[in-house]
């Protein structure tokens, strides 16, 4: 009876050491920040990648082992708390924004694994949706576009810009070379805003139109490739969202889209599209192209969840970037977390899409 006590402790102390050895390996190991491919750990853990601040997340481990009878478990967490034992365990958020790791070290006797997975704590995400990015008369960036843009990258803000189509058609490769460079950094994601950005037309029967707006089908599906296919030659990227110009669309933007596979996510979209759409619930400009911190203010919600605010930084005078810079200011003292659009996308669809 005794062998048998002290074979138990001394597997509970085994146990014990390796899990010490595993944690002094890997604790001084920054956590690598979410990168093109989006990897989230090992993902086995739990499909959920955002939770948040103060909610609790129920996690039963599928563990499937040599020996599952004797599989003894040992979780770990960067940031909050969990509660339980063995495959059933509680996790419990804390009440700051950040990412954090959820561990989970497991050891049958035989031999052991680890698991892991990283979850954005978030208190509101927050996506700008910067509208009209395109060359200026010289083929090159604009200032305006560039100062937003330096503006970002100084302050660790991500922003999603719309380009207009063409043009990437007989770019300067400086434009071109320009769009790659602030791809690389991870704040910046492009998404498809049409070809030509044509609102507010009249054909010769005297009825208005724009680009996606009482326009035929096929027109509408060959203005989204044509940006789609100019994206994956000249700079080497899928677009994996569309906003239409002046938010003009109709029935038959949903349906070329739905045609479209790389395309995931839809801007102030039409609710029967097969598309992700995030909605208009708030703005920042008062009216368009020209933001107002006070009015932007009195409308401001914190308890939406996630917000799309829709901006034109290349129709900003020195007044109106210095309301935007007071907006994001205010919204970084609210602890807001900022986001890449299809980041956000792939966080709320992780389980679905191949690893």
């Amino acid at each position: 009876m005794k062998a048998f006590i002290n074979m138990k402790r001394l597997r509970i102390h085994l146990f014990v050491f390796l899990v010490l050895i595993f944690v002094f390996l890997n604790c001084t190991k920054k956590m690598t920040p979410i990168d093109y491919e989006y990897n989230f750990g090992n993902g086995n853990i739990t499909s959920v990648r955002l939770l948040f601040t103060g909610d609790s997340l129920e996690i039963d481990y599928d563990y499937k082992g040599t020996n599952e009878t004797d599989a003894e478990f040992k979780w770990l967490t960067s940031i909050g708390t969990i509660r339980g034992s063995g495959r059933h365990v509680t996790y419990y958020a804390p009440s700051e924004e950040g990412w954090i790791t959820i561990k989970v070290i497991i050891f049958d006797g035989i031999s052991m694994i680890s698991d892991s997975v990283d979850i954005l704590i978030y208190k509101q995400i927050i996506i700008l949706k910067a509208d009209d990015l395109e060359d200026n008369s010289s083929g090159i960036i604009p200032i305006r576009w560039e100062k937003f843009i330096s503006y970002c990258q100084a302050n660790d803000i991500k922003a999603n810009m719309g380009l207009i189509g063409n043009s990437l058609n007989n770019a300067n490769p400086s434009f071109v070379s320009y769009l790659k460079s602030i791809m690389q950094c991870e704040l910046f994601e492009i998404w498809n805003h049409g070809y030509d950005h044509i609102v507010g037309q009249t054909n010769s029967y005297g009825e208005t139109y724009s680009e996606f707006q009482n326009t035929s089908y096929e027109y509408q599906k060959n203005q989204l490739l044509k940006t789609q296919n100019l994206a994956k030659k000249m700079l080497g990227i899928k677009l994996r969202a569309f906003g239409a110009p002046g938010n003009k669309i109709d029935e038959n933007t949903s349906k070329a889209l739905d045609e479209i596979d790389e395309i995931k996510i839809w801007f102030f979209g039409l609710e029967n599209s097969k598309k992700l759409i995030l909605k208009h619930f708030l703005d920042i400009e008062f009216p368009t192209h020209h933001p107002v911190f006070e009015k932007f203010l009195e409308k401001y919600d914190s308890k939406i969840k996630c917000i799309v605010f829709q901006i034109h930084p290349n129709s900003w005078g020195e007044q109106d970037f210095e309301e935007f810079t007071k907006i994001i200011d205010y919204l970084t003292e609210q602890e807001v977390t900022f986001l890449k659009v299809y980041e956000y996308y792939i966080m709320l669809n992780y389980n679905n899409i191949g690893r």
